[in-house]
């Protein structure tokens, strides 16, 4: 397991740098995802995981402009967190069987439900209310990030 989060994480460290810094947000992942999606596949494959316990290895990629928290998590047991508020944007992606998820709508307080099936992925926008369901030996992928510098203006120094 911990070979494949290393190497997982080298992975997304090299598509990280890849990826254009000025673009933000939800749409950073989204290209993220489609870059990581079938190099996972290929890694994934290359591994043989027991699942005796529930696992949750993390790991903080961090530089100028962004951090970001990658999580592989490991259910051997069902997992579910109701009415979860993401405090970052995230990037969630289904490496083993199905990975439920209900996502709020603001205007109606009602739910929209979304089932991830293996290599398939969702980005989430920063607060989002959200129910997580990680069904029996399911393997996922998360992906926050949070940007350090908000503004989107270009800044100069003055000089007189």
């Amino acid at each position: 397991m911990k070979d494949f989060f290393h190497e997982a994480n080298t992975l997304i460290n090299e598509e990280l740098l890849l990826i254009n810094q000025k673009i933000k947000s939800t749409s950073f992942l989204e290209i993220l995802k489609f870059k990581l999606i079938d190099k996972l596949k290929d890694i994934y494959l290359k591994y043989n995981f027991q699942m005796d316990k529930d696992i949750l290895n993390e790991k903080l990629f961090e530089d100028n402009y962004k951090k970001i928290l990658i999580k592989l998590i490991v259910c051997k047991s069902p997992k579910i967190y109701l009415k979860n508020t993401l405090m970052q944007d995230t990037l969630i992606i289904c490496l083993k069987d199905i990975i439920k998820i209900d996502v709020e709508e603001n205007l109606k307080k009602t739910y929209s439900s979304f089932n991830l099936q293996s290599f398939t992925g969702i980005t989430l926008p920063k607060n989002t209310i959200c129910n997580l369901n990680f069904l029996k030996n399911s393997i996922s992928l998360e992906i926050n990030l949070e940007h350090k510098i908000q503004d989107i203006e270009k800044f100069e120094e003055n000089t007189i």
